[in-house]
């Protein structure tokens, strides 16, 4: 995977002119969504990864940012599947405008799952103490997902057995100087039978500790999930689309404002351990700040 193509969307963007069949609604969406798209691609290339990080907390930056990196990626996807793309971008001979709204289900749960873990792992892990600690935690369990992927497909090498050993270090590293740490995490998402660390949370456990209700988790998650498993109601959806023409305002309605307001408040999040970028998460002067406020308002709601 190269490095991530930083570029200036917002203007690029803003000397185009939007589709004529897109209404009121859909142009203030996609507007909104370009600005932090342009907003993350600023924050992104002013806090960098550093190179030969010394503290905990700058090796814990290092790990959140590929959170906002991915985020990033799937925002600007997003966008180009509501914008609409030509046909002829991938087929020179066909002719014609996609707008995907099925592959964008995809995309903002995906969205919607680095929102969660990096502005939890942000707001819960505030102490060098701490985060050197979850950063241990999470090489753990990097580590042992790749030893379960390279077990199945029966693979083997030094590098493998480094990894192992390097498991065993931090475990002992953690048993030893954050158990209470620990036993608070075992606490709140069980214990992993293999590694006797906690188990590493999903969605269901930690929606409630960034600000997101039950109800905006329960729909939102059930709804994208049978997409995203290609389950028979949305299968039914997707045939329903071959033999129906689809309003492109009704794709951007559902999508757009979901990853306005996950991208939106993860930003939040980021301020805390990214102070230099201040001025671009709380600027009040382009009303970028509002955008963010209403964003954790509407999240945090019990219904719409």
């Amino acid at each position: 995977m190269g490095k991530p193509v930083i570029v200036d969307i917002l203007g690029i963007y803003l000397n185009s002119m939007f589709p004529d069949d897109f209404n009121e609604a859909s142009r203030a969406h996609l507007s909104v969504l370009i600005r932090l798209i342009s907003r993350y691609g600023t924050i992104i290339q002013k806090i960098g990864k550093i190179q030969k990080p010394e503290t905990p907390t700058e090796v814990f930056r290092n790990l959140i940012i590929p959170y906002a990196v991915t985020i990033y990626g799937k925002m600007l996807t997003s966008f180009r599947i509501l914008n609409g793309y030509s046909i002829e971008d991938i087929i020179p001979l066909a002719k014609g405008i996609s707008n995907d709204q099925f592959s964008t289900f995809d995309l903002t749960r995906s969205v919607y799952e680095c929102f969660l873990q990096s502005s939890w792992l942000t707001s819960r892990y505030i102490t060098d103490r701490e985060r050197q600690y979850v950063t241990s935690w999470s090489t753990i369990r990097a580590y042992s997902e790749r030893a379960t992927l390279a077990n199945v497909r029966g693979l083997k090498n030094g590098q493998l057995e480094d990894e192992a050993d390097l498991i065993i270090g931090l475990k002992q590293e953690i048993f030893e100087n954050y158990n209470e740490i620990l036993l608070d995490d075992i606490r709140n998402f069980g214990k992993d039978k293999y590694t006797g660390v906690a188990v590493w949370p999903k969605a269901t456990k930690i929606h409630s500790k960034v600000g997101v209700s039950k109800y905006h988790h329960d729909y939102f998650y059930k709804i994208h999930s049978i997409y995203s498993h290609c389950e028979p109601f949305a299968m039914m959806q997707v045939s329903y689309a071959m033999d129906n023409e689809q309003d492109v305002n009704e794709t951007i309605a559902l999508a757009a404002p979901y990853l306005i307001h996950f991208s939106a408040a993860n930003l939040n999040y980021l301020g805390i351990l990214f102070p230099e970028c201040e001025n671009e998460i709380s600027n009040s002067v382009d009303g970028f700040k509002e955008v963010i406020d209403g964003s954790i308002n509407y999240l945090a709601k019990e219904s719409r």
